[in-house]
């Protein structure tokens, strides 16, 4: 069966604004149904190499070598996968035990731009965000944007349904 194109731009979405929770979130229901999407394989590989990459950062290097290692099996020409796997694998790796979430004490506001069952209680945006007026236009002409194509789409659709089949 496949994807309707607005679910995988949702996921793409969440991946380039690093809402990795939510994008991992989404990828997990539609491979439930899809497992050999490769669309959704290269979404899957992005979010480990950001989990990793942030992990990396943060001298979380046990879950960064796990993370880098999935992507690494899947995409090993990726120069940074590559690189990071080559300097990780065979020592051994511990995560900081000095990890604190970067958002602690700050007020959050969860957006609802997209139907019920889109909805999930991943990533949020810090209230405090500079330039959040600019994100909640940008994202509302994005939901703009994806109501056209999908009313498009299915006007494509009715035309294929009512045209006669050519001989």
């Amino acid at each position: 069966m496949p994807l309707c194109f607005f679910y995988l731009l949702y996921i793409k979405d969440l991946i380039d604004r690093k809402q990795v929770k939510e994008a991992q979130r989404q990828i997990d229901i539609l491979r439930s149904q899809n497992e050999n999407d490769p669309t959704l394989e290269l979404y899957q590989t992005e979010v480990w190499i950001q989990i990793g990459e942030k992990n990396y950062r943060e001298s979380n290097l046990k879950t960064a070598f796990e993370n880098f290692k999935k992507a690494y099996e899947v995409y090993p020409s990726n120069p940074l996968v590559n690189s990071r796997y080559k300097e990780l694998s065979g020592k051994v790796l511990f995560d900081s035990s000095m990890n604190t979430s970067s958002t602690e004490g700050k007020s959050k506001v969860a957006l609802s731009l997209f139907p019920i069952g889109l909805q999930g209680g991943g990533d949020v945006i810090p209230e405090n965000h500079s330039g959040s007026s600019g994100l909640l236009r940008d994202l509302s002409n994005l939901e703009i944007l994806l109501g056209v194509i999908c009313l498009q789409n299915m006007f494509l659709i009715l035309l294929q349904l009512r045209k006669p089949p050519k001989r």
